[in-house]
């Protein structure tokens, strides 16, 4: 486990050449050596057929496809063309509907947070087209953040009002030394369905979690299911791998679920240096009271990637399905849930 006190990184995980069917050879959230077995081919969102590679260590899921790019700056540039693309004809009612969902949510993540009056900047690392951004602006909250597309800045300026001060249009590293060499203190991080875009995101979470020390993290990612599978999506984070990065990062699980809109979704706290250290009494799903069993058998009823490479625990097949997914997110949920950005 890495400490992040210690300004001492280990060596990042390796990233293959360019053209390689594989884009990693280690797992970018624990750094182990990713297993050369494969999986039969999996539908994908587009019709077609992807093979996957499991990480032993934390169960993180890896698409095989073409490696456009050979460094994060040019995959930031592939990722923020692909987002322009995808959102170029965004009309008023998605934005509303956006705007409804965003709101609902900021009600949850203020469950984790200090009172607006007493909270430190959020901070909304890729913040899209701002709508979470603007919401919890809108219970009062000193939220900012950045976003590495211009048009969807463009988009957030003209629905929201939201200008270069509160929304940054730049990367997350530029964004991240700019807080840090201010000081700025800081309450909270939105990371929404963004890890999966980003290409090696531990020096990321580090930077966090030196600028924002018992900083509440909101993380939402994708499941490893066909709607999901396209090549913008570089791998797929498990239960097993939100757990093994809250030991790594030594953060505490507030909240770790499938929803019901088929997302994966964890809150962490960091722990404060002056307290006792949690990992003294176990890992973080141990501290946190958490069935780690439950809730990969709702990511396993969505995911027949997760399925093939981790059966269920009592060594077979559990029989659930995504029909009992509701059922499931009850069993497993740690914490508040429901909506989306």
């Amino acid at each position: 486990m890495t400490d992040v006190n210690d300004p001492a990184e280990p060596d990042q995980p390796e990233v293959t050449a360019g053209g390689n069917r594989w884009i990693y050879d280690h797992c970018p959230l624990c750094g182990a050596t990713i297993p050369s077995d494969t999986s039969p081919g999996f539908a994908d969102r587009d019709g077609g057929t992807v093979e996957f590679r499991c990480c032993a260590e934390c169960h993180t899921l890896f698409p095989a496809g073409a490696n456009e790019v050979d460094d994060a700056g040019a995959e930031t540039t592939r990722q923020a063309d692909y987002h322009r693309d995808l959102w170029g004809d965004v009309n008023l009612e998605q934005l509303d509907l956006l705007a409804s969902t965003a709101s609902q949510l900021a009600w949850e993540m203020a469950e984790h947070l200090p009172p607006p009056s007493a909270s430190e900047a959020i901070l909304d690392i890729g913040a899209g087209r701002g709508n979470i951004l603007h919401s919890l602006a809108r219970l009062g909250y000193p939220a900012r953040g950045c976003e590495p597309s211009s048009f969807l800045c463009q988009v957030a300026r003209a629905a929201y009002l939201l200008g270069p001060e509160v929304l940054a249009n730049t990367d997350a590293e530029t964004y991240l030394s700019r807080v840090e060499a201010t000081g700025t203190p800081v309450s909270g991080f939105v990371i929404w369905h963004v890890l999966e875009h980003v290409r090696d995101p531990l020096p990321l979470l580090r930077r966090c979690a030196r600028i924002g020390r018992t900083a509440t993290y909101f993380i939402e990612l994708p499941v490893a299911q066909d709607e999901d599978i396209f090549p913008e999506h570089l791998f797929f984070p498990t239960p097993a791998s939100l757990v093994r990065l809250a030991d790594e990062l030594r953060l505490s699980i507030e909240h770790l679920s499938v929803t019901e809109d088929r997302r994966l979704r964890v809150f962490y706290r960091g722990r404060d240096p002056e307290v006792v250290d949690l990992a003294d009494e176990g890992d973080a799903a141990t501290a946190a009271g958490i069935d780690l069993a439950a809730i990969e058998a709702a990511y396993r009823a969505l995911s027949p990637v997760f399925a093939h490479f981790v059966p269920d625990r009592a060594g077979g097949d559990d029989g659930a399905s995504a029909d009992d997914l509701d059922v499931e997110v009850e069993k497993a949920e740690i914490g508040t849930g429901g909506g989306g950005r």
